[in-house]
């Protein structure tokens, strides 16, 4: 049996793993090329594995044993501005596993979107540095931002707004508050696992909420907070069975079709295709806001300045 190094084995074996190597490469690229992935992490190119032509001639010599990594990442834009998280853009990847430096793009939403954004940061920091030293690449989370996901439609103005002058806000159109980050594939189980966490405690109350009774129970305000996941392919995707893994039966898992009713107390959490249903950054002053009962720091909310000075965050035509 020949093996990878052995006389006349490493040529095959090596153009085994370039022709592994392109596979993702296209994937990672087809992901980058959808929109959503990566519009909110800074500007990427990625670039894919070039596999050199090899006749069947062609000696083992003549083959570079390292010529490329399966993600590198031109733009740095904005690489120190992520040491507010404690989370660094790459510069370029490490030899770390593949299933490491793959991200997804997902989305979450349970309640209003100001405390959904600060529990998401401080699970994303969490989450890192409970794996290790080196076990996910510098910059392998993005910035959890403030959204809008699951409807259809538009303002007249072809926007998705909190209010509009020129059509209906975004709860009428059937939109939920949502986060949206990218994150390690091997990391969105455990997200996913505190997510599901929170969601089987009471919500707080969001903006739109009432409370009602001497015990001050959340009265839903509609549509805007509903439970929701969004993930590539929806509950027919390759990561759902993480998500299921972490939900372990406590709540019902649904298919997202967009415009759902609140599932406050209902016990329910809409999966939505993230290709179909994509995320909709919010405007900036929602990004990294206190919640409606709670004060966040100082050096919390200063990331938003952050963000806007990277790019990260940008007028989106709503009202500010």
């Amino acid at each position: 049996m020949v093996r990878c190094g052995d006389s006349g084995g490493g040529c095959r074996c090596r153009r085994h793993q370039w022709l592994f190597l392109a596979i993702v490469g296209a994937i990672i690229t087809k992901f980058h090329d959808s929109g959503f992935p990566l519009s909110f992490v800074g500007n990427f190119q990625m670039l894919t594995v070039r596999v050199p032509t090899i006749s069947r001639t062609a000696r083992c010599s003549s083959v570079p044993r390292q010529e490329h990594t399966v993600h590198e990442v031109v733009s740095r834009r904005g690489s120190a501005i992520l040491g507010a998280f404690g989370l660094w853009m790459p510069g370029s990847e490490n030899a770390n596993a593949v299933s490491n430096q793959y991200r997804v793009a997902v989305y979450f939403g349970q309640g209003s979107f100001w405390a959904v954004q600060y529990n998401v940061t401080l699970w994303s920091i969490r989450i890192n540095k409970a794996a290790g030293p080196g076990v996910y690449p510098e910059g392998s989370f993005s910035p959890a931002l403030a959204g809008y996901a699951g409807g259809k439609g538009k303002d007249s103005d072809g926007h998705i707004c909190a209010s509009s002058m020129s059509g209906k806000p975004y709860d009428q159109l059937g939109y939920s508050e949502v986060v949206g980050l990218e994150l390690p594939a091997a990391a969105l189980e455990e997200m996913a696992r505190r997510y599901f966490d929170l969601a089987m405690m009471p919500r707080r109350p969001g903006p739109k909420d009432g409370l009602s009774g001497a015990d001050f129970q959340v009265k839903s305000g509609g549509t805007a907070y509903r439970s929701v996941i969004g993930l590539p392919g929806g509950v027919n995707s390759q990561f759902f069975s993480a998500i299921e893994r972490a939900n372990a039966g406590r709540l019902k898992l649904l298919p997202g079709t967009g415009g759902e009713p609140d599932t406050l107390n209902l016990g329910v959490v809409y999966i939505y295709d993230a290709d179909a249903f994509p995320f909709n950054l919010a405007e900036m002053n929602n990004q990294f806001h206190d919640d409606v009962s709670l004060r966040y720091s100082a050096g919390y909310k200063g990331i938003k300045e952050k963000m806007k000075q990277a790019g990260k965050i940008m007028p989106t035509g709503c009202a500010e």
